[in-house]
């Protein structure tokens, strides 16, 4: 297991490269309505795991889930290892 600061940092990044995919415009925009529409600023992902995934559902419905992939494809690039298909655990296992 990481150090919760380093993982914390990689997935950080991994959210940051899926957004980006979008667009920088985009990835602010996301950020921002995280931020003023569900109160979760960009740390607040890796403590708020859920919260931050019912937003996405919320924003994008079901066109969530390719951001969601994005994010756990990153995240096992990062990570150089395969990570489960469900990104609350993989959140929570790499930034306790």
């Amino acid at each position: 297991m990481m150090e919760a600061s380093a993982g914390q940092a990689v997935m950080l990044n991994a959210v940051d490269s899926a957004f980006g995919r979008l667009g920088e415009n985009a990835k602010r925009i996301i950020y921002w309505h995280l931020e003023n529409s569900y109160q979760i600023q960009r740390e607040d992902i890796v403590k708020k795991p859920e919260a931050f995934i019912e937003a996405l559902e919320n924003l994008f419905g079901a066109g969530s889930r390719i951001l969601v992939h994005d994010i756990l494809v990153e995240l096992s690039r990062l990570l150089s290892e395969d990570i489960p298909m469900d990104l609350a655990f993989a959140i929570r296992r790499i930034s306790p």
